[in-house]
């Protein structure tokens, strides 16, 4: 279009319909941003249902609102609001459930009419930040193995096993699953610090960035140090990193386990920038850990079921999903 030469780089095939006809989640998107209701909360089981028609009354269609105290549904009803077209109507709902401080809730309405659904729309009631604490539940004194080459902790229920030459964990055992990938893509077990993403759209465009200044995209991490220490019923467990692009130092970094006796690890990480030429916006930093390929199976709370982005989420509600 608009005589752009003819290729297969992004934003090709970036409809609404996919070349299976099947929808974009672009479509769903836009299919909620065009409902024909539209509901805000104003204060406890308060709303305002605005009926954005101009010809045709709300009672068209039927809601049925579901409420949900994190991600699970506690408490459902039905109605049909009798709303003159483009004017606006307060609601007040029957709910009985008692809220809770220390838990979210959230309620969604469905809109259908003539039993097809027309749209979804979810408002939070509710929402709660919980600082967490990891708390040991145990007294039991922690065993630590240490070989020549590996150290091994053992708690109640599991075992870690670390490489004392390149600081991997090697092995995390709990109930009889061992939960780290021994082929991993990156030939590195366990969690390693990462500064790596997938290089977007907009960067391609800049001249020089911190790709390019401190060659991010090459840069990887390596062991430089090891220790372990026991302490009653936990062991701590410190790897030092060096992260350099080929032979250019560019970060400091360190993992520490705090492994307690009752199974619980407690995982903190740092990153000292140690190149004046590395920009101080990084892309990206965090720890990557690779699972075995069988644990497939993902169950989360959040934002789903469709994909969803932190500005396109329109088409998605907050709720317990699972997920391959």
């Amino acid at each position: 279009d608009h005589g752009e030469r003819i290729h297969d780089s992004n934003f090709c095939v970036d409809g609404l319909i996919y070349p299976d006809r099947t929808p974009h989640t672009g479509a769903w998107e836009m299919k909620e941003a065009y409902r024909p209701v539209r509901i805000r909360h104003y204060e406890a089981n308060e709303f305002f249902f605005k009926n954005t028609n101009y010809f045709t009354n709300a009672d068209v269609y039927s809601f049925t609102w579901n409420l949900l105290r994190n991600g699970v549904i506690v408490e459902s009803g039905d109605l049909v609001v009798d709303i003159a077209p483009n004017s606006e109507k307060r609601v007040i709902l029957p709910i009985k459930t008692k809220m809770l401080k220390t838990e979210e809730y959230h309620i969604t309405f469905i809109c259908t009419r003539n039993g097809e659904q027309i749209s979804k729309q979810q408002c939070t009631l509710q929402e709660t930040y919980k600082e967490l604490k990891l708390i040991p539940c145990s007294k039991k004194e922690i065993e630590v193995i240490e070989n020549e080459n590996s150290v091994e902790i053992l708690t109640e229920t599991d075992k870690v096993v670390f490489d004392k030459a390149t600081g991997e964990m090697t092995s995390f055992v709990a109930d009889g699953k061992d939960f780290v990938n021994n082929s991993p893509a990156r030939n590195v077990k366990g969690f390693l610090p990462n500064i790596k993403r997938a290089y977007h759209d907009n960067e391609k465009w800049m001249k020089e960035d911190y790709w390019t200044k401190g060659e991010l995209s090459k840069a990887d991490a390596k062991a430089t140090g090891f220790s372990i220490e026991k302490c009653g019923n936990k062991a701590v467990v410190s790897v030092d990193y060096e992260i350099a692009s080929e032979s250019t130092k560019l970060f400091a970094s360190n993992i520490t386990y705090t492994i307690f006796s009752s199974g619980k690890i407690k995982v903190t990480t740092t990153l000292k920038k140690v190149n004046d030429e590395i920009e101080p916006d990084l892309p990206r930093f965090g720890l990557s850990f690779e699972m075995p390929k069988t644990m497939d199976n993902i169950r989360y709370f959040g934002l789903g079921e469709k994909e969803n982005l932190a500005d396109f989420k329109a088409q998605a509600t907050l709720g317990i999903y699972t997920a391959k």
